[in-house]
């Protein structure tokens, strides 16, 4: 999956700056970071050549994509956040959120509203970006969404999200908790010169779900401290229709959220 995403973006499928981007976070972090400084530009020569000649070294020295190489532990688990999330709420919930997967059907109204306003706030100033989100929007979702946004970005803490001069904006990343994988995209991640400040947007905050909140900014604070082990991690959980957060620090979910992936190892092994 990830080498046919690469490969489609690559063509020039996903255009966007952003996206080239974030397969160049991918990619340096798998590949031991010798990516981070690629020039950033969707669909430049550059930065294909410097991805499909990483991807050749690495495939021929650790031989990671082949499936004969008995180096490879078929038995690791790999776990998506989201999993990790609806498990912290209820074994059941994660098991109907999986069914319901599987027949999906129309998006509803409120969760195109969420997912229109993650995308306004990831391309941000990117006029480009926002009138292709914006374009097919019926009026009445396009008016809502622009009035949550407008009321975030004139907030106080709209304005302290958006002050921060290194960032990471839709940045997804795989780590490990304990033996397990775990693959997700956090909404943004800002990056200071003595801490980090994670940060997951919600257009509603919905107290049935705190639990899963709390496990999945624990999964995000734990990539980080990954990557910046030397600096304070926290995060924050931003309503952005109300303009308020609830806020969590890293050492104090690092146990909880590796005995939570111990449970559910153990949920899914019977």
């Amino acid at each position: 999956n990830f080498t046919g995403s690469l490969t489609n973006a690559i063509k020039g499928e996903e255009s966007k700056a952003a996206e080239s981007k974030r397969w160049v976070d991918w990619v340096s972090y798998i590949f031991n970071d010798n990516l981070q400084e690629a020039p950033i530009r969707a669909g430049g020569n550059k930065i294909q050549t410097k991805i499909l000649r990483e991807i050749i070294r690495v495939d021929e020295q650790t031989k990671i994509i082949d499936k004969k190489d008995e180096n490879i532990d078929r038995n690791i688990k790999r776990y998506s956040v989201s999993m990790i999330r609806d498990f912290a709420i209820s074994p059941q919930h994660m098991l109907d959120n999986i069914i319901k997967s599987d027949f999906a059907g129309p998006v509803e109204s409120s969760e195109q509203i969420g997912g229109t306003v993650h995308a306004v706030l990831e391309n941000y100033g990117d006029q480009e970006a926002l009138k292709n989100i914006f374009k097919d929007l019926p009026e009445k979702t396009f008016k809502n969404i622009v009035a949550i946004v407008k009321k975030f970005m004139a907030s106080n803490i709209g304005k302290k999200v958006f002050d921060a001069k290194k960032y990471k904006s839709e940045h997804g990343f795989i780590t490990k908790i304990l033996s397990s994988i775990v693959t997700g995209r956090v909404d943004r991640i800002n990056i200071y010169d003595d801490k980090i400040w994670v940060i997951d947007y919600k257009t509603g905050i919905d107290e049935k779900m705190f639990e899963g909140y709390k496990a999945q900014m624990a999964c995000y604070m734990y990539y980080a401290k990954r990557m910046y082990p030397d600096l304070r991690v926290f995060g924050s959980i931003i309503d952005v229709t109300k303009c308020t957060q609830i806020s969590y620090e890293s050492p104090d979910l690092k146990d909880w959220i590796e005995n939570t992936v111990k449970d559910l190892d153990a949920f899914l092994s019977k």
